[in-house]
């Protein structure tokens, strides 16, 4: 049972979308964000108009802090193997 992320208010394209913006609502709809892939500060690419489901396409998602910090140990380890 996912829940999709909608947006509560006009977004304008290029706007850092907040969590004040949107909701969790089910239908989830294929190519959605989904409500636990949601992270405060992704950007929109194009204006959103309220209660519209917010695709997985018109946003830029921030790289998981989590997948960063692995990523960047990964190539220290190897530099120092090299």
């Amino acid at each position: 049972m996912k829940r999709g992320v909608y947006s509560k208010i006009n977004i304008k394209k290029g706007e850092k979308i907040r969590n004040e913006d949107i909701f969790f609502a089910m239908p989830y709809i294929n190519g959605q964000v989904e409500s636990g892939k949601w992270k405060d500060g992704i950007v929109s690419k194009i204006d959103i108009k309220p209660n519209e489901p917010i695709s997985t396409d018109e946003v830029l998602m921030p790289e998981d802090n989590d997948y960063i910090i692995i990523k960047k140990a990964i190539h220290e380890v190897k530099a120092m193997l090299s």
